[in-house]
């Protein structure tokens, strides 16, 4: 046997288990968690928004923080005090939000597969296009909604945590055992 097809063997083995595993659904969510914190970890905080607002939290405390906000932008007071305490961590917000897109893809993806009989092969495709699927949208939106630091704290981890509270009652009328009263 040649050293040639030696080597060919052995990369037609690595590329049969890197396809292997990349047609797990599963696979897709840590993929994209990780593309995801890669993004972010690009993102400097360029928006003054960004910039005053957390100039502002060094100069006040937390009940004076969130009356200013109350007053002068809005009335989300557990999202500010998450903003408030996780601006000293420069980089709590990267990761938050990593996981809160990501959570939002599995969401996705269950919503849709729950109850459904579908090959491996089709799950794998609808988690990558559960997870991917958020490029579709405009960057001019994407932008300020997700990677500024208020935007993100504003729009997704509140979305986040409404689809996470909204899932069991849609897994509840997907089930085959919900039988509404007539």
């Amino acid at each position: 046997m040649s050293n040639a097809s030696v080597k060919t063997k052995w990369q037609d083995r690595i590329l049969y288990v890197i396809l292997q595993v990349l047609h797990e659904p599963s696979v897709a969510f840590a993929l994209f968690f990780f593309i995801m914190l890669g993004m972010f970890s690009m993102v400097k905080p360029v928006n003054s928004e960004d910039i005053n607002f957390a100039s502002l939290n060094l100069n006040l405390n937390l009940s004076e923080f969130l009356t200013y906000c109350y007053q002068n932008r809005n009335g989300r007071f557990f999202v500010q005090t998450l903003y408030y305490y996780s601006n000293y961590l420069n980089n709590f917000w990267k990761w938050i939000c990593s996981i809160c897109i990501t959570v939002c893809a599995f969401l996705i993806y269950k919503f849709t597969t729950y109850n459904k009989t579908f090959d491996n092969r089709d799950k794998t495709i609808l988690a990558y296009l559960s997870c991917f699927s958020i490029l579709i949208i405009n960057f001019e939106i994407l932008s300020p909604s997700l990677f500024w630091v208020t935007g993100a704290y504003s729009y997704l981890i509140p979305y986040t945590v409404g689809l996470i509270g909204f899932s069991p009652f849609l897994f509840t009328l997907q089930s085959e055992d919900y039988k509404p009263k007539k």
